[in-house]
């Protein structure tokens, strides 16, 4: 059996957290290892988890999808980041980018796009 691609969920809704956990088990190669509500959370449990992905919402308090972005980038080079928003302005993708997210999509991302892009990055990432 080939390793697993761990992802960690950042989203101040839970629902939200929970919808995408429960979507991404189904798939046999994709193990969703933790989750967190701020940009805070997500940096701590991230230096424990070791994610391979963090899938991170654009808006949250405490600390923002931007700057955890760019915090995590710096201190986890290993780990890639998926931004998710709402908003589709080119001005919140170039920002996203410029953090160091390697792919941005809009909230609610279909199954298949979603799993795509976590794949695409993981590849990606791994060919480095």
């Amino acid at each position: 059996m080939t390793a697993k691609i761990r992802i960690m969920v950042v989203d101040d809704t839970w629902e939200t957290c929970n919808n995408l956990q429960r979507l991404l088990e189904l798939e046999e190669d994709i193990q969703v290892v933790g989750t967190a509500s701020n940009g805070e959370e997500a940096l701590r449990f991230a230096k424990v988890l070791l994610p391979d992905i963090v899938l991170m919402d654009i808006n949250m308090p405490v600390m923002n999808g931007i700057q955890t972005t760019e915090q995590m980038t710096i201190e986890l080079p290993q780990t890639a980041i998926i931004m998710l928003s709402v908003q589709a302005e080119q001005e919140y993708i170039r920002q996203a980018k410029a953090a160091g997210a390697s792919e941005y999509l809009i909230k609610p991302p279909s199954i298949e796009a979603l799993t795509q892009a976590v794949r695409r990055v993981y590849l990606s990432k791994k060919s480095r």
